[in-house]
This record gives C-alpha cells, structure tokens and sequence, in this order.
C-alpha cells in the first residue's frame, strides 16, 4: 500500500479504482489510517481532513455520473450538475492539500481529477458509456 507524507507523519492511503467505464488509470486517493498502534496517536491534522473529504467527494462524484451505484440507494442515478460541483470542490481541495503532498500523489491526485473531468465532459457531450 502506498505511503502519503502530511506535515512529516507517514499515512496508509487506500487506492479506490475507477469505474470500468472509465478505468484509464488506476486512482489512489488518500485516507486516514494509522497503522501502527505502538506509535502514539497524534491528532489529525486539518490536512488528513481534507486528504478524506477529497476521496469522499470523488466517490460522490462517480456516483452522480451514475458510473457507481449511490451508497444509499443503492441505484445507478446521474446528477451530471451535481458531478460538476463534486469536480470543483476536490479541485480547491486539492490547491489546498497539495503543498503537503510529495510528487507521486500530486500525480495521482491529479490524474484523478482528470479522469473525472473525462467523465464528466462525456456525460454531457452523450460521448461516455
């Protein structure tokens, strides 16, 4: 499993797969999760907040391209208006975090943004499957 570095701490990330509609690249995106319980537990900083509030918009994102069945339905439902905003949000999230990044997560962060975009477009255009 990848590491990520935030303000020096070494984090487990977890890599979420694209869609097979749109599965170019595979996507990791970060999340919180310590792993080693004999390291003390330091609180989170505002930078592993936003590192998962990025991976939970993308998974929205997904979702309201209708790529991904919603969590709480469990249903395929296209919001492409939505699925823009989502882009957007991680977008700015994404200026903010990556100062804190090291070059291969900037990569992937931003390979996924792209992806999403991808979608997006082809969402609107009826070029997407």
């Amino acid at each position: 499993m990848p590491l990520i570095a935030i303000r020096g701490r070494k984090k487990k990330i977890r890599t979420t797969c694209a869609p097979k509609a749109c599965a170019r690249s595979s996507l990791a995106v970060t999340q919180m999760a310590d792993q080693n319980p004999n390291e003390p537990k330091a609180s989170p900083s505002v930078y592993d907040h936003i590192a998962v509030i990025i991976q939970q918009m993308a998974q929205v994102c997904w979702q309201k391209l209708g790529l991904q069945p919603d969590t709480m339905t469990g249903k395929l439902e296209q919001n492409l208006e939505e699925a823009k905003v989502a882009v957007e949000v991680i977008t700015k999230l994404t200026a903010i975090l990556e100062p804190q990044l090291d070059e291969e997560d900037r990569r992937q962060i931003h390979n996924m943004i792209r992806d999403l975009r991808i979608n997006v477009a082809q969402k609107i255009t009826g070029t997407g499957t």
